[in-house]
């Protein structure tokens, strides 16, 4: 993956810069403590001036982005009923990098994002493997960080890191990635899944994906991944050889029965086990939500966090099993990362940036991607980061077809390093 980077070549230093900032991008959604925001999202801007110039990426193309930002700021005002500075800058933060980040690929063929992920994508499948191998045989090795009183990682240089959380009954330790937990880590292993089978034709990297998204043990990761496999065994049914035919009759029921039986366990142990009490925090969380959207129609509550406590004290799901004390803590913010957008600027807003989502220009497979990313978002709070609202930012382009789908010149067909001299031009 990293033959041939020679950072004095022009274009293989614009493309190293550009991978380095989505990476920033992918830590500003997910990414755990070690990757502080601020400094993530001043890095994006500065590698932006450093490719794009002073107007860092940003377009004519994106008026539409815009006006709707100031639209979200003038509701946000109406429903929260105030300007909590500190929460609306942090919210327009994340604006600001999913913006910045769309800037470095607007005038890049539609296909250079992909391909970027799908380098990183390569190693985060490795990494969660190897995580729970060195995790399960050599747990020595791991070091104990606390991120505060309730929560520690253990971690091998913060690249191989897993940690505990008192509801877990996994059969083996989960991997976090550089994330804060697996099913962080589960969304971008299932994207990584979804680039091999119907991107880039890979079923060894797939497979590496499909054994990253089994070490995580997200029950969300596992329905996914399993829809995914089984729209992509019936796409290949018409087009497969005899013996990927024959191959197909044997490997897919084997597949299929180790995904249910691993998901059934996962379901066993979250609505009937020791992990339970996960399962009625993210149906407050949803409920709750929903309540909240549903008295709020039009402009939501705003982002600010005091005004989401003072409406889940008043509008929240009265029929959950929790105890007054996880009630308590769990209005102090919501991880459905889709009833946030309702719920926080009201449903017409809400629409907009969920019809960017399926219109984004990023990824060919648009019912499928729009599917398998809002059932992602739906148990993390990570909808309005700056990874994801680029992709829902592509969508609203004013001229969203400008460029084409068209294969990125310099890639060869299985090399997915840096890029040759000359770099990718500018489709018009």
């Amino acid at each position: 993956m990293l033959r041939n980077l020679d950072l004095r070549d022009p274009a293989i230093r614009a493309v190293f810069m550009r991978r380095l900032a989505l990476f920033m991008g992918l830590m500003m959604t997910g990414g755990i403590f070690v990757f502080p925001r601020i400094p993530m999202l001043f890095g994006i801007a500065a590698l932006a001036f450093v490719l794009k110039g002073p107007a860092m990426g940003i377009r004519r193309e994106m008026a539409p982005i815009f006006f709707l930002l100031v639209a979200v700021f003038a509701v946000t005002l109406i429903g929260g009923g105030g300007l909590p500075l500190g929460d609306v800058a942090t919210r327009y933060a994340n604006f600001a990098g999913g913006i910045l980040l769309l800037g470095l690929y607007l005038d890049l063929p539609r296909d250079t994002m992909p391909r970027d992920f799908y380098f990183f994508g390569k190693a985060f499948s490795i990494q969660a493997v190897l995580t729970v191998i060195l995790a399960e045989t050599v747990n020595g090795l791991f070091r104990p960080v606390a991120f505060d009183q309730d929560l520690t990682y253990n971690t091998i240089g913060f690249i191989f890191t897993y940690h505990v959380m008192l509801e877990d009954s996994t059969r083996f330790l989960r991997p976090d990635g550089f994330f804060y937990e697996p099913a962080v880590f589960q969304i971008y292993l299932n994207i990584q899944l979804y680039l091999c089978l119907f991107v880039f034709k890979d079923r060894r990297w797939g497979a590496a994906a499909l054994l990253g998204v089994l070490a995580t043990q997200s029950t969300t990761a596992l329905i996914i991944s399993g829809i995914m496999l089984g729209i992509y065994y019936v796409r290949l049914l018409p087009t497969a050889t005899a013996f990927e035919k024959l191959a197909g009759v044997v490997v897919a029921p084997i597949v299929a029965i180790f995904l249910a039986l691993v998901a059934a366990e996962n379901f066993q142990a979250k609505f009937a086990g020791v992990s339970v009490g996960s399962t009625w925090a993210r149906e407050y969380d949803a409920y709750t939500g929903l309540n909240i959207a549903i008295h709020y129609p039009l402009t939501g509550i705003g982002f600010g966090s005091d005004q989401y406590f003072d409406a889940a004290m008043k509008y929240g799901y009265m029929e959950t099993q929790l105890d007054n004390r996880h009630v308590a803590s769990r209005s102090e913010a919501n991880s459905n990362g889709v009833v946030m957008v309702l719920y926080t600027m009201g449903f017409p807003l809400a629409l907009i940036f969920f019809l960017g989502l399926f219109r984004q220009r990023f990824f060919k497979h648009r019912l499928l991607f729009t599917g398998m990313t809002i059932a992602a978002l739906i148990p993390e709070p990570l909808a309005l980061n700056p990874f994801f609202l680029m992709i829902m930012f592509s969508g609203m382009l004013l001229v969203p077809g400008r460029a084409r789908a068209l294969p990125a010149p310099g890639y060869p067909p299985m090399d997915y390093g840096a890029l040759p001299s000359g770099g990718p031009r500018r489709l018009r």
